[in-house]
């Protein structure tokens, strides 16, 4: 986010920058109508500032639904891994053998769910 902050300020910085460097050459340089000049420039440097703004706004709410999302997967990966636990307690009690190793296993497979659900969201970057 501070990355993409800074690249937005710093693309708002050459077009202003520009901008007055131009406005300026042209007051000095073209006969006649300069206030037209100096009129469309204050005008664009409210609009460059309103769209960096913005830009920077919807990243943000962009980036915070993106959490939102990975939350949302972190928490029905571990309610999948309660209930396959409670499950197999369920079946190991009403087979009356311990399945130590069996719930071992599972959870290393809810494990490696988990594993995949973060690289999945890592990638959409």
């Amino acid at each position: 986010m501070d990355k993409m902050k800074r690249v937005v300020a710093w693309m708002a910085i050459i077009i202003l920058g520009a901008m007055y460097i131009a406005t300026l050459f042209i007051a000095i340089f073209a006969p006649g109508d300069v206030m037209r000049y100096v009129t469309a420039s204050i005008y664009a440097t409210i609009v460059v500032g309103v769209a960096g703004w913005g830009l920077i706004m919807l990243a943000k709410r962009l980036e915070n639904q993106e959490m939102k999302e990975f939350e949302r997967s972190a928490k029905f990966a571990s309610a999948m891994q309660k209930e396959k636990k409670r499950l197999l307690e369920e079946k190991a009690a009403s087979e009356g053998v311990d399945n130590d190793e069996e719930n071992e296993n599972n959870s290393e497979n809810v494990t490696e769910i988990k594993e995949d659900i973060t690289s999945d969201e890592g990638s959409t970057d």
